[in-house]
């Protein structure tokens, strides 16, 4: 199984953090694979611009892979300031 974690909380030190840190040693543990973005350690931004809206496409690396690793996972857990999916 394939399991993607999005994390979108900004303090580091955060309870947070720590459950997507968590959720992700338990999955690997278990034999899994799993893939944690850290959107903003990475600086994800969330901006779409009017080219790439009419392209339908992004050139963006990052976001070619992230597509990808989408498609791929079997399960994805968001977490974010508010709460955890």
């Amino acid at each position: 199984m394939k399991y993607l974690i999005i994390l979108g909380h900004p303090d580091k030190n955060s309870f947070n953090n720590s459950i997507a840190e968590t959720i992700k040693d338990y999955i690997k543990k278990s034999g899994n694979k799993v893939i944690l973005h850290d959107l903003y350690e990475e600086k994800f931004s969330p901006i779409l611009s009017v080219e790439e809206l009419n392209r339908k496409f992004s050139f963006d690396e990052a976001i070619q892979r992230y597509s990808i690793e989408l498609s791929e996972a079997d399960h994805l857990i968001f977490i974010d300031r508010k709460s955890v999916v």
